[in-house]
């Protein structure tokens, strides 16, 4: 981390609490000295010479141009690594993306939580249109720049109407599109809390140190509901929107015009064996796909790569076995 702190103050964030709690104190965001960032990366590199990318976790990373500058100059005559970081999208501009992409970036993460604007703006206090959140994952994609996104499932405050908003957004960003999407958390004293707790979405008893604690540690991925509902369904389209599926988009739009049941019950069912492998590591699914790729760099001749992975999965699972 090159730096503390975030010029947000979203509503399920801890900078709800943090920055008024701090105000008058200085910056909401502190950052080290460049020459203080890069002393450390360099000694990372020596200590880890097989090192071949830097990914910084500032939840804005270089957000002052002068700092930015300075970085740029000597990050890349130090240190040279490839590197991934977050920003927030008000600060996403043509010029600081310039100068990251020339220092090194590859790619940028930043959060859409929802596709609806009110629950965006006005629930999360979270700011920017949904016009404004594309033309930012356009200065990414323009640059060279992978964009990673996140979105939040599970918010009490959206409706069918505002989950096919999100839909229509993720359509409209460049494409492939990588997604993560997240479940809500409730902390005790967070403004978003508070308002689930006013209108009766959640109860006391979701707030006590165990049930934040299992939810925080064990079950912060979403996981797709097979109650079949409407609902349900479209928030399982946006959870498969990550596999960029063709066949899947097509069964999104479907289920988003509001037709074609057999859709909606393909993208639950896909939906379903997509946590199971991606989450759970399903046996089962997860040595069947290897098993399948297997075959096709058989079939393809690919015998090289096939023996190199092979040896590669044996020796983990031989890993895994003895530490047992």
């Amino acid at each position: 981390m090159a730096g503390r702190g975030c010029v947000y103050q979203c509503t399920y964030c801890v900078n709800a609490l943090l920055t008024p709690m701090h105000r008058g104190n200085g910056k909401p965001v502190r950052l080290r000295s460049v020459d203080n960032v890069v002393a450390e990366l360099v000694e990372a590199h020596r200590r880890t010479p097989n090192a071949r990318h830097v990914c910084f976790h500032d939840e804005v990373f270089a957000m002052y141009g002068e700092w930015l500058a300075d970085f740029r100059d000597k990050y890349k005559d130090a240190v040279g690594l490839p590197f991934e970081c977050e920003l927030v999208p008000k600060l996403i501009r043509e010029e600081n993306v310039r100068l990251l992409v020339d220092a090194g970036l590859t790619e940028m993460g930043f959060g859409i939580q929802s596709g609806d604007k009110h629950v965006r703006t006005v629930v999360m206090k979270r700011p920017g249109g949904n016009d404004e959140l594309v033309a930012k994952a356009r200065v990414l994609h323009d640059h060279g720049v992978h964009g990673r996104y996140d979105l939040i499932l599970d918010n009490p405050f959206e409706s069918e109407q505002d989950l096919e908003e999100s839909i229509d957004l993720l359509l409209r960003f460049p494409q492939p599109l990588q997604l993560f999407t997240y479940k809500m958390q409730y902390f005790p004293g967070y403004p978003f809390t508070e308002a689930a707790l006013k209108e009766g979405y959640i109860t006391q008893a979701m707030l006590t140190d165990e049930a934040v604690a299992q939810s925080t540690m064990y079950n912060w991925n979403f996981k797709p509901h097979m109650n079949w509902t409407r609902r349900n369904q479209l928030q399982n389209a946006l959870y498969l929107f990550s596999l960029n599926s063709p066949l899947l988009r097509r069964m999104t739009l479907k289920v988003r015009a509001g037709r074609a049941p057999l859709a909606g019950l393909v993208l639950d069912v896909a939906a379903f064996l997509f946590y199971q492998y991606n989450v759970r590591h399903n046996p089962v699914l997860v040595w069947g796909r290897r098993i399948v790729l297997g075959l096709r760099m058989l079939a393809s001749g690919d015998v090289g790569t096939l023996a190199r992975l092979s040896k590669r999965v044996l020796g983990r699972f031989r890993t895994a076995h003895l530490s047992r």
